[in-house]
């Protein structure tokens, strides 16, 4: 590399760092202006949704905006806001991955402007552990001279829950602990006593209204996967590309939610590589498509899924039918449409908005789904 070369590239690192600095400006600016239009300042009470990055698309992130959005319908005393979780670095105003009206402050800027009496605290499982390890001294002053603060664990993936004795650190900042669940199959009294907290399932919930959807006529020869890695992943796809030469395969990477809905009503067939019970297994029926997943009983709801003809009991039984059910449901119409439909019905039997909004309303009302036995409830208190 020649000196001019080294010369040009480093004017070029110093312009995006002026770049940064000039967006990362305007975003304090627009979150100030935010904080104003909402009244931040006269606020008594709060509900606070940590969101640990915004600038990718996922299901939790996207869950975490809907819990947001109706905690706002539903808690007419008390300021519902999003703040980025404190271990981000640069600060930012909106997740534009997918459609939301989440605009997102800084927990700083939240501690530095409000004297409260009632706050909730949303964090997500996985920084459950080192979340006060996240904190300024100044912003954990704030959280204790909060009369009455409830930190919310949101256990969406239990695969990511930490320990128990991990987050005990929790209790020195809030009386009550709590942990809120996105799947029924760990909503359960075990798992309650487990972590020695009040459980409650919040659940999820997805408005396909506008939603992408073409009848399978209409589709292409194409199957998205989800860019999870698991071991298994190299023989299912070996046996496409032997099998299937005539598909495309497509994984979802650096897509918005809409262009990622835009692929599954194309595709004819999506495949979970992932949680199972997930996104790309739950939402391609709603435009039109089959997936595929192997049956868990970490997430999926009960064993009576292993009766779809898309839902495999192991990987192995994936890697050896995935193509013979793929040429008989692409020749087949019926057949395809009705496993469509009866993946649509049993889904439609466990999400329902007015199920999710029952959830959320008794959250805040403190009735909980499940309290620790005798034996486990002072566990961590």
């Amino acid at each position: 590399m020649n000196l001019f070369e080294r010369f040009m590239r480093r004017r070029r690192r110093e312009w995006q760092k002026f770049r940064d600095l000039a967006a990362d400006l305007w975003t304090l600016c627009r979150q100030n202006a935010h904080a104003r239009k909402i009244r931040l300042r006269k606020a008594r009470a709060l509900i606070v949704f940590f969101v640990p990055n915004a600038t990718i698309c996922n299901g939790g992130l996207m869950s975490i905006a809907v819990l947001a959005s109706e905690s706002r319908k539903l808690n007419l005393e008390a300021l519902v806001v999003s703040v980025l979780c404190p271990d981000v670095k640069r600060p930012a105003l909106r997740n534009r991955t997918f459609p939301n009206e989440e605009t997102i402050l800084r927990f700083s800027q939240v501690c530095r402007l409000t004297r409260l009496e009632k706050v909730v605290l949303h964090i997500p499982e996985y920084i459950a552990a080192r979340f006060c390890g996240m904190l300024t001294q100044r912003q954990i002053a704030w959280a204790r001279s909060v009369p009455d603060l409830q930190i919310n664990i949101m256990n969406q993936n239990i695969q990511l829950m930490p320990p128990a004795d991990s987050w005990r650190n929790l209790f020195g900042l809030a009386k009550i602990v709590t942990q809120t669940t996105a799947h029924a199959r760990y909503s359960t009294q075990e798992v309650c006593d487990c972590y020695g907290i009040p459980l409650h399932r919040f659940s999820t919930y997805s408005d396909h209204a506008g939603w992408p959807f073409l009848p399978q006529e209409k589709k292409e020869k194409v199957i998205a996967i989800s860019p999870d890695s698991r071991s298994e992943k190299a023989d299912v796809l070996a046996e496409i590309r032997t099998n299937l030469s005539d598909y495309r395969v497509v994984e979802v990477q650096d897509m918005t939610f809409m262009e990622y809905l835009c692929l599954i009503s194309r595709a004819m067939f999506t495949i979970s590589f992932g949680e199972g019970f997930d996104g790309y297994f739950c939402q391609p029926a709603a435009c039109g498509s089959v997936s595929f997943a192997v049956y868990n009983d970490e997430f999926f709801p009960g064993r009576d899924w292993l009766k779809c003809g898309n839902v495999y009991t192991s990987w192995q039984e994936m890697t050896d039918r995935i193509a013979a059910d793929i040429r008989h449901l692409e020749r087949d119409r019926a057949a395809y449409e009705a496993i469509r439909k009866e993946h649509l019905d049993l889904l439609s039997r466990i999400y329902s908005y007015q199920d999710f909004q029952g959830n959320l309303r008794r959250f805040y009302r403190g009735e909980y789904d499940f309290y620790p036995s005798s034996a486990n409830a002072s566990k961590f208190n």
